[in-house]
């Protein structure tokens, strides 16, 4: 039997439209949104995924008995969107070459690759392109994205945990938040290697006021 069209379908019609047109509307607001912190959803993955390696490369050379050594590509040109962890097992440092967009060593004897790690799309190594002024402290935040011992792109974890040298910093941003396009600082993350062989990531605060640390405004993430 044919059904007979009632004035409640049409009401029933006419809310579907009312629901999805709100729909349409929280989408739209919440979509821009979404969009502003997918570029920290990244970072702090970057940070968790690059202390977790820090932790595996540190675990590794006590477990192995020899050194194990982390490389970062800044100044190389090699491929600024990676990190390598090597097993040195003369713990007599590594020698290493570009090769198809990887640092790998030159005498595999001596040293093997044993982990790259690779940073999301649109994360960065570094801080800013040319400094930022640390709130009411005298001085600016640098350039550089890598702070390890000598100032050198190289960590090393001996065969006890401890990293050679002071151990260091390593900073993280999306590559957009430089001081020429949003300058979003709350967006700067870092993680730093204490000489007892400590692994603690840090966000830039600009509340948290330590004119005393030449790294700036951090806090614990």
């Amino acid at each position: 039997m044919k059904r007979i069209a009632t004035d409640n379908d049409g009401f029933t019609l006419m809310e579907l439209i009312v629901v999805v047109a709100i729909i349409g509307i929280a989408a739209a607001v919440a979509i821009p949104t979404l969009m502003s912190e997918l570029p920290k959803f990244k970072v702090n993955g970057a940070v968790r995924n690059l202390a977790s390696d820090m932790q595996w490369a540190k675990m590794k050379a006590v477990a192995e008995n020899n050194e194990f050594v982390m490389k970062f590509d800044m100044t190389e040109n090699c491929n600024k969107d990676k990190y390598w962890i090597y097993d040195d097992n003369g713990s007599d440092g590594v020698t290493l070459t570009c090769s198809n967009g990887d640092l790998v060593p030159t005498d595999t004897t001596k040293e093997t690759l044993v982990k790259t790690g690779v940073l999301p799309t649109g994360i960065k190594f570094g801080r800013a392109l040319a400094g930022i002024k640390r709130t009411s402290c005298p001085d600016t935040i640098d350039t550089d994205g890598i702070h390890l011992p000598s100032g050198g792109s190289i960590l090393t974890f001996q065969t006890n945990g401890l990293p050679s040298g002071t151990g260091g910093s390593v900073y993280l941003i999306p590559s957009q938040d430089d001081e020429n396009n949003a300058q979003r600082t709350d967006r700067w993350r870092a993680i730093s290697v204490s000489s007892t062989g400590r692994i603690k990531g840090w966000k830039y605060e600009l509340s948290a006021q330590n004119c005393g640390n030449s790294q700036g405004p951090w806090s614990p993430l």
